[in-house]
């Protein structure tokens, strides 16, 4: 994330919206041996923790996936086996771990047993498809949202996966709304009076509008099953992210236990457009992801704070949309927030990278 540098003193704005409403034969890598990495995607489990990235030092940029024990240590890891990758989503299938990232110049999915041997891998869209997200439906399919290049122009790209890893369909951005896409969550049940049943089965997928000059709003596309656009900005009733005139540094998105969506990102810098709730924080803070509850909204990423970058949870009330407080990570000082996930016991956990030596990182939040 590149700093905004127009003013001292500048304030982060934390912004959300609520509307009702992602192989065995591959080498393995002692984790003591390991530097440069970084945890994309982490998934708890009843002993520990699934975890995935990609380390970028030796070059080239190569993904990697393994396991840790509930004291955060790895045996090993497992590398891929195609340079550069990345790991960047995951999400289980049943007792089938997949994982989504880029294989060389594709996209790629691969799901993995209990072992961590590889069941069926599947590469997708053209070359330069980035996967940056994956998630399980509830009829058991898997939604893939990630980027493509085509000509100077970066897409959004969504795919459609059967269980067995076969391609249902594959969709890209070239319309108005042509974005990089961020993430997404899952499908939701939403009213469709024009349809012969009332309701139609949907998904929703975050991303940013790329245009070439000018603003850079966040957005949301929701879609449906059969791969057509629903909506491209389904929270303009509840208010838009159109107008504002600076490169968002994050953008999350999230179903509450209730079923409400709510959309959040961060901004620097003066804001135009529709007013949406202010939370103003004296800290720059990337925004990394959230999770919503029945009266409250956490927001986890990492506050830059001078030299320092702390692994942070910021609070909202979801009904009058007020700060409740922001909550530090007790000790580490020099770390960079690229998620966070649920263990099994109910603690909110981040995880990305540790600065100095820069290595995998994952802590428990206050």
């Amino acid at each position: 994330m590149r700093p905004d540098r127009r003013g001292a003193g500048l304030r982060e704005h934390v912004f959300f919206t609520a509307i009702a409403l992602l192989s065995a034969c591959a080498p393995e890598v002692p984790i003591g041996e390991e530097r440069r990495l970084a945890i994309r995607t982490a998934i708890a489990t009843p002993t520990g923790w699934r975890e995935a990235g990609d380390r970028s030092a030796p070059a080239p940029l190569t993904g990697w996936y393994g396991r840790a024990d509930a004291n955060g240590a790895v045996p090993k890891i497992t590398s891929l086996e195609v340079t550069p990758s990345a790991v960047l989503g995951s999400t289980m299938l049943g007792t089938t771990w997949v994982i989504a990232g880029s294989l060389g110049d594709r996209a790629f999915v691969r799901a993995l047993d209990e072992n961590d041997a590889t069941l069926w891998e599947t590469q997708l869209g053209t070359t330069g498809t980035i996967a940056r997200g994956i998630s399980t439906t509830n009829e058991g399919s898997l939604v893939v949202a990630g980027t493509e290049q085509r000509g100077a122009t970066v897409q959004g790209w969504v795919a459609l996966l059967e269980a067995s890893g076969a391609i249902r369909w594959e969709r890209h951005f070239d319309t108005d709304f042509q974005t990089t896409a961020i993430g997404f969550v899952p499908e939701a049940i939403v009213a469709d009076p024009g349809a012969p049943s009332p309701t139609r089965r949907q998904f929703w997928v975050t991303g940013q509008r790329a245009r070439p000059i000018g603003d850079h709003p966040a957005y949301a596309v929701q879609m449906t099953f059969d791969g057509e656009l629903w909506d491209s900005d389904p929270f303009a009733e509840g208010g838009t992210a159109r107008g504002v005139a600076a490169f968002n540094l994050g953008l999350a998105i999230c179903i509450a236990n209730d079923g409400a969506v709510q959309l959040a990102w961060t901004q620097g810098g003066a804001v135009s457009g529709a007013a949406l709730t202010d939370v103003r924080l004296d800290d720059r803070f990337e925004l990394a992801g959230c999770f919503s509850g029945t009266d409250e909204v956490e927001l986890f990423g990492t506050l830059e704070r001078g030299a320092d970058r702390i692994p942070a949870v910021v609070t909202v009330d979801r009904a009058t949309r007020a700060l409740r407080g922001v909550r530090e990570h007790p000790t580490a000082r020099r770390a960079s927030v690229f998620g966070g996930a649920r263990a099994t016991d109910g603690s909110l956990t981040a995880f990305g990278q540790q600065l100095e030596p820069v290595r995998r990182w994952r802590g428990v939040m206050p």
